[in-house]
Parts: structure tokens; C-alpha cells; sequence
């Protein structure tokens, strides 16, 4: 039973999600992408295949760390945050424990907490939001993408 309120859950979650907005300065540009721009298969590939950007990537990491370790528990020896970025791309991903109610509630602060960068961090916008559902352990996870703000040089 809890499997299957999980994934109604986690859909849910998906259909209301909001899809993400364009600056207004970016409006145009947006208008232009690939339909797979929001896609979170285009940037876990993405990320996967492209280079390191060894000046750039450590920094973006740590700004990303930042943002999601501002929730307590999220990052444990149990259930660690994974971040890797690339050169125009992050991923983020974890798993949250607990109740239904309380990795509902997780994931929604994981969600917020995401979306908002931290003054002095390197610009990035989330471009995918992902809940993750692990049948054998019963666990729920979520898979976030990070777009680069300024063109690597």
C-alpha cells in the first residue's frame, strides 16, 4: 500500500509542478530550445557526457551542496546528497527517509529550498525536478538538474 501511495504521491507532485519560467531577459532564448530542454534524461545525459570543467565545476558543486544541506538530514552517512557538474551542468540526487507524510513534506522543501541560489554562489537555475521511487528498499529520491547561467568561456 505504501508503494502505491508513494508513487500517486510522487505523480502528483509531477503534474503540479509548475513548469519552470524564463527570466523575462531570457524569454526569447527559452523560446528557442530543444523540446528537451526539460527533459531529465537530456541532462542527466548531458552531464554524463560532457567534460569536466575543472576551473568551474568544484565551485558549482559546492553552490548546489549549499542550497540542498540547508535542510537538516539530508545529507547523511546513510543517505548521502550526490552532486556532479560537468561544464554547463549539474545533477543533484539523494534519498529521503522516513514517513509518507514526512518525505512528502522532504520533498517539497527539497523542491524550494533547490530553486533558490545562495548570494555569491555561481549561477545556476534548476531546469528538472525528479522524485525517485526505489521499490526494494521503499525508499523515495529525487534527481534535480542544474543549467550553468553564464556560457563557459
Amino acid at each position: 500500500m505504501s508503494i502505491i501511495f508513494a508513487g500517486g504521491l510522487a505523480m502528483a507532485m509531477l503534474i503540479l509542478q509548475p513548469a519552470p519560467q524564463a527570466s523575462p531577459g531570457q524569454a526569447s532564448d527559452a523560446a528557442k530550445l530543444d523540446p528537451n530542454y526539460w527533459n531529465p534524461r537530456y541532462w542527466h545525459d548531458r552531464v554524463a557526457s560532457e567534460q569536466r570543467d575543472s576551473q568551474w565545476a568544484p565551485g558549482a558543486e559546492a553552490a548546489v551542496r549549499a542550497r540542498l544541506t540547508q535542510l537538516a538530514g539530508l545529507d547523511t552517512p546513510q543517505h548521502p546528497l550526490t552532486v556532479r557538474c560537468a561544464r554547463t551542468a549539474c545533477e543533484a540526487s539523494g534519498e529521503i527517509v522516513g514517513s509518507d507524510s514526512e518525505k512528502s513534506a522532504m520533498l517539497e522543501k527539497v523542491q524550494d529550498v533547490a530553486a533558490k541560489s545562495l548570494p555569491g554562489a555561481p549561477p545556476l537555475t534548476i531546469v528538472s525536478f525528479s522524485v525517485t521511487i526505489s521499490e526494494g528498499a521503499m525508499a523515495m529520491g529525487y534527481l534535480i538538474h542544474f543549467r550553468r547561467d553564464v556560457a563557459p568561456s
